[in-house]
């Protein structure tokens, strides 16, 4: 019998929008990123499921016990070619960390930017997602998948 998932994966709701403005704010701080040119301070944090309903952009959120607890997303590159999307804002509790949300929310993602005829995508630098995604799942071959899934974000068919 199958391993049930301990969580579920959906589009972001408008009734979403504080739980994930509060993650982002507590999660990004955990890994120092706090400053100018953050996404901390980016005003569509208040209001990510408008902000992901533009054409070919869209949100997730990681749900646990109906409760949010993690989200990330895929939206066209800004000054990129018409090709090219970027990952955004992909961050998680403590409490979604080690239970594969991070992979589940990188393929989710990957999808979409592949329903959407992106052909690329790239991801910001800040180191505050990627951290949550080495952890997802540890002791299970997260690594691998994580450094794999990482490879794929660069370039996919």
């Amino acid at each position: 019998m199958p391993e049930s998932v301990p969580y579920q994966l959906r589009p972001i709701e408008a009734r979403d929008d504080a739980t994930m403005a509060r993650i982002i704010r507590t999660v990004m701080p955990e890994f120092g990123a706090t400053g100018s040119g953050f996404a901390i301070n980016d005003p569509e944090v208040d209001w990510m499921s408008q902000a992901y309903a533009a054409p070919r952009s869209a949100y997730f959120v990681v749900e646990r016990d109906s409760v949010v607890i993690g989200g990330g997303g895929v939206a066209p590159l800004v000054g990129g070619d018409q090709g090219t999307c970027e990952l955004r804002k992909m961050y998680f509790l403590p409490q979604a960390r080690g239970i594969g949300a991070g992979a589940a929310m990188m393929e989710r993602c990957l999808e979409s930017a592949r329903g959407f005829g992106h052909g690329r995508t790239r991801r910001r630098r800040s180191p505050a997602p990627w951290a949550g995604l080495r952890s997802a799942g540890r002791g299970r071959g997260a690594r691998r998948r994580g450094s794999a899934l990482r490879r794929r974000a660069r370039r996919f068919r």
